[in-house]
């Protein structure tokens, strides 16, 4: 059964790197992570897509979204590192890969150093609109897989 919202759950087969470099579903997958209307941002990929009807809405009453529109690291992680691997493999979708991984890790690292020098802290997780950081700091976690980003260790 398909999910009928486009998020971090429709990236899995990109994410985990199980499609093949020449599948039509890469080039479906890439072409919603390049989608401003969708998951794309300047500050990484959402978690919801702003079209989802639960886009930042709460989860039950009084509870802020969560996994409902913010920006996680673990997950660009994930994305940045699989761009990068469908960037570096021979198929059609190559030079998309490219500029998509390219474009991902500049708008990843440019977001959480600048709310790095604003605060002084890594976060749990970035905001939707603003790339500010949100909920839990310092949080040195999975954030700190910026600095793999960075050194393109994947």
């Amino acid at each position: 059964q398909f999910v009928a919202q486009y998020g971090y759950i429709s990236l899995f087969p990109l994410l985990l790197k199980i499609l093949p470099p020449t599948s039509r579903r890469l080039k479906h997958i890439m072409n919603l992570m390049e989608n401003d209307r969708e998951i794309r941002t300047k500050y990484g990929l959402l978690s919801l897509s702003k079209t989802s009807r639960f886009y930042e809405r709460g989860n039950a009453p009084g509870d802020k979204p969560y996994w409902r529109g913010a920006i996680w690291m673990p997950i660009n992680y994930l994305a940045v590192s699989a761009l990068h691997y469908y960037a570096n493999v021979e198929g059609p979708y190559r030079e998309q890969a490219h500029r998509l991984y390219r474009e991902l890790r500049e708008n990843l690292v440019s977001n959480v150093y600048k709310e790095y020098k604003r605060t002084g802290y890594l976060w749990e997780q970035y905001d939707s609109k603003s790339g500010q950081g949100k909920r839990s700091h310092p949080f040195t976690g999975w954030t700190a897989l910026v600095v793999n980003i960075m050194a393109e260790s994947y």
